[in-house]
C-alpha cells in the first residue's frame, strides 16, 4: 500500500511490524529478519525521514496507521502542488512563446491589415486574438463539419471564453450538421452559453473579435493563409456580413438537428431511391414528409454512408450495394423510423 506513496517494500514491511509490536529494538527487528539485515538500517531511517516512526532510547515505535497515511498522503500533495505550479507557469509562458512565433511569421500588408502565410501561423494568431477577446468573438463556418482533432483544440478556447464571459455567437453552415462529433461539440458550447446558428447562405470563412479584429481567407495564396483587419472601418463590413446572415440564421438545437447515426439505414436506402430516380430536393421531401432543414441532412447522411461526392456517385454506389432495384419501394410520409421536425 506505502508503495504508492513512493516507500520502499522494505521500509513499509518494517512499519508493519511495528504496528503489530508496538515497539521493537534494533536487535529485536534483526532478529525477526522481516528484511535482510544490510537493508534495516536503511529501511529504519527511511521510516524516521517519512514521519512513520516515533524513536525512543530503547527502540522504535510506529506512528498510528491512520495519522501515517494521512502524512503520505499530505506529502503527495506536497508534491502535486508543486508539479501543478510548474505545470501553471509553463502555461502562462505559452501567450509569450506565441508572440515570438507570430511575429517572425506575420508581414504586414499595410498598418491595418497583416498577411499571414502559413496555416500553422494562422491558427497560432487565431489562439492570441481568443485568448485577447474582452467582448465578442464571432465566426461563420462555409463547408463541412470540423474534423475531430479540430474540435479537441476548439473546446479549451470556448471555455475560456465562457469563463471570462465574452459573448460568443457561431454560424455553421446547414450542410455540415450531422456527424455525431460535430453535433457533440455545438451542444457543448450552447451548454457554456455560447449561441449557435445553422444558416444555407454562410459563404465567407470569418472571425470578428470585438467587432475590431476580423480575420478572412487569404484566396489566392497557394498556401492557406488569412489576413487580420484591424480597426472599426475595415472590419464594419464583415460586421455587417455576419448580422445580415445571423439574423437570417435558424437557432441549432440537437433535438431538431438529427445526427447522422440516428437516421436508420432504411430511411436513408429511401433517400437514394429518390436521388437515384432523378427527384428534386423539395420532393424528396414531400415524399419523405420532411422539411427542407431534415430532408438536406438526410441527403448529407446517405452521401457519408454511400462515400459519395454528389448524386451521381452516390447513385452508383447505391446501386452497387443493392439499395437501389426494380422492387425499390419508398414509404409513405409518417411511416419512418425519424420524426422530423417541421421548421
Amino acid at each position: 500500500m506505502f508503495g504508492e506513496f513512493g516507500v520502499s517494500s522494505g521500509a513499509e514491511e518494517v512499519y508493519r511490524v511495528l504496528v503489530r509490536l508496538r515497539h521493537a529494538t534494533r536487535a529485536e527487528l534483526g532478529s525477526l529478519g522481516v528484511v535482510p539485515e544490510d537493508e534495516l538500517d536503511a529501511a529504519i531511517s527511511e521510516l524516521g525521514a517519512l514521519g512513520l516512526t516515533a524513536e525512543s532510547a530503547s527502540g522504535w515505535s510506529a506512528v498510528p496507521p491512520e495519522r501515517a497515511v494521512e502524512l503520505l498522503i499530505h506529502r503527495e500533495e506536497q508534491v502535486l502542488a508543486a508539479r501543478r505550479a510548474r505545470l501553471d507557469q509553463a502555461r502562462d509562458s505559452i501567450p509569450l512563446l506565441v508572440a515570438d512565433y507570430v511575429d517572425g511569421s506575420r508581414t504586414f500588408v499595410s498598418d491595418r491589415v497583416e498577411l499571414l502565410d502559413d496555416p500553422d501561423v494562422v491558427r497560432s494568431r487565431l489562439f492570441q486574438l481568443t485568448q485577447q477577446a474582452k467582448r465578442s468573438a464571432w465566426s461563420m463556418s462555409p463547408g463541412g463539419a470540423l474534423s475531430p482533432d479540430a474540435v479537441d483544440s476548439s473546446i479549451p478556447l470556448d471555455t475560456d471564453l465562457a469563463s471570462r464571459g465574452v459573448s460568443s455567437r457561431m454560424i455553421v453552415s446547414t450542410s455540415s450538421l450531422g456527424p455525431t462529433h460535430w453535433n457533440e461539440y455545438l451542444t457543448s458550447i450552447q451548454a457554456l452559453g455560447h449561441e449557435v446558428r445553422a444558416s444555407d447562405t454562410v459563404t465567407l470563412r470569418a472571425i470578428i473579435i470585438d467587432e475590431e479584429i476580423g480575420v478572412i481567407p487569404d484566396t489566392e495564396s497557394v498556401r492557406p493563409g488569412a489576413y487580420v483587419l484591424h480597426g472599426k472601418a475595415l472590419v464594419a463590413p464583415l460586421v455587417a456580413l455576419f448580422e445580415e446572415v445571423w439574423d437570417a440564421s435558424t437557432p441549432w438545437a440537437e433535438d431538431e438537428d438529427r445526427v447522422a447515426g440516428q437516421f436508420s439505414e432504411a430511411k436513408l436506402r429511401q433517400v437514394a431511391v429518390l436521388l437515384f430516380k432523378g427527384h428534386k430536393d423539395e420532393a424528396i421531401a414531400r415524399r419523405l414528409g420532411v422539411s427542407i432543414r431534415t430532408m438536406r441532412r438526410l441527403i448529407s447522411a446517405t452521401f457519408d454512408e454511400l462515400q459519395a461526392n454528389g448524386r451521381f456517385q452516390a447513385g452508383a454506389r447505391a446501386v452497387e450495394r443493392g439499395w437501389v432495384g426494380s422492387d425499390s419501394e419508398v414509404e409513405p410520409p409518417g411511416s419512418g423510423s425519424v420524426t422530423a421536425p417541421t421548421s
